[in-house]
């Protein structure tokens, strides 16, 4: 479909690292440490049980505000922390390097 549309990787590519370079307002709103409690609560990632078998995508990591809130909440469980699959991606590179720090 993508090349159909005349987009290939390479292409996808180059103008992710043209956006990424630019000086240009990137639009990018973080989520307050407030906000990204109570979605994680609201969602019900609470206790041990909650994680079981949980797979997490964050689209946008930012400067990982729910990345950091999940990885806080699995290491304060009572009980023993279950393994989950957590992916984060971000666009702009800067964003993945905070992220993992």
């Amino acid at each position: 479909m993508r090349e159909a549309l005349g987009f290939t990787k390479e292409l996808l590519a180059s103008e992710a690292i043209a956006w990424e370079q630019s000086e240009t307002e990137k639009g990018q709103i973080y989520t307050r440490p407030n906000v990204v409690e109570f979605m994680l609560t609201a969602i019900g990632l609470n206790t041990c049980e909650d994680f079981k078998n949980v797979r997490i995508l964050e689209p946008s990591c930012g400067e990982g505000e729910f990345v950091v809130a999940i990885v806080d909440r699995l290491i304060n469980l009572p009980q023993r922390r279950p393994t989950i699959k957590l992916l984060a991606v971000d666009l702009v590179t800067e964003s993945i390097k905070t992220t993992k720090k």
